[in-house]
């Protein structure tokens, strides 16, 4: 006896609609493109790491310029001579005459004026030893009578360019002809007012007679000046 199966068993179920069917408007377009359509332009392509190396390269490049240009200017300039040691530049400044000599004593004539500098060379001011008198009594009535027989006598004048600078009678000598010396020494003010000892200031000045008993011999000589530091060592001379 044969079953028979209930209606649909067995047979193939209909296929539900849109099944196995692309929608509308899916896949390629169908036909002719519409009028004016172009299709899209491709992507570009970045070119970063390129233009980077490139830029490097260009910089390498003008900087080499520049450098064999500053090499070959180098190159090319002449050497300038140098300047003979007799001959005076722009910068150099002319060597002081003799009565400003920074070291050893200064030398000049007596009435002449000369600068006198520190153990450092520093100008400290201007001493100018006068005409000198040589007498065998000092002038006036009352005048004094040399020891050894001859009074040399001098007017000083001094102008401070800085501070401390030291005048004193006492700094002074006479040196005759045979090399003996003679300090000053006090008298009256037949030859005038003496010199006093002081320290000057800057722009002060002073002024005064420094007498000096002496030997015949010291008629014609020369007066020197001693550093006040230190009095073996003579820093100026005048000749009479």
């Amino acid at each position: 006896m044969t079953e028979q199966q209930p209606p649909g068993w067995g047979s193939q179920q209909p296929q539900q609609p849109g099944w196995g069917h692309q929608p509308p408007g899916w896949g390629p377009p169908q036909g002719p493109p519409p009028p004016g359509w172009s299709p899209p332009p491709p992507p570009r392509r970045k070119h970063t790491g390129r233009n980077v190396a490139l830029a490097v390269i260009g910089i390498v490049v003008v900087f080499g310029i520049i450098g064999a240009l500053a090499g070959e200017q180098t190159t090319n300039t002449p050497q300038q001579p140098a300047a003979p040691a007799d001959q005076a530049t722009g910068d150099s400044e002319p060597a002081p005459p003799d009565t400003e000599a920074p070291s050893g004593p200064v030398t000049a004539r007596a009435g002449q004026k000369v600068t006198i500098r520190d153990s450092l060379g520093n100008a400290m001011g201007t001493i100018t030893v006068g005409r000198v008198q040589t007498a065998t009594r000092e002038p006036g009535a009352y005048g004094l009578e040399p020891d050894r027989g001859l009074f040399v006598a001098t007017k000083v004048s001094a102008v401070a360019q800085r501070d401390g600078l030291q005048v004193n009678p006492f700094y002074f000598a006479v040196v005759d002809s045979s090399g003996q010396k003679y300090d000053a020494t006090i008298t009256g003010d037949g030859f005038g007012p003496a010199l006093n000892a002081t320290e000057l200031a800057k722009g002060q000045r002073t002024t005064g007679t420094v007498v000096f008993d002496t030997e015949p011999a010291a008629r014609h000589g020369k007066i020197v000046m001693l550093d006040w530091l230190d009095q073996s060592r003579t820093i100026a001379t005048w000749t009479y």
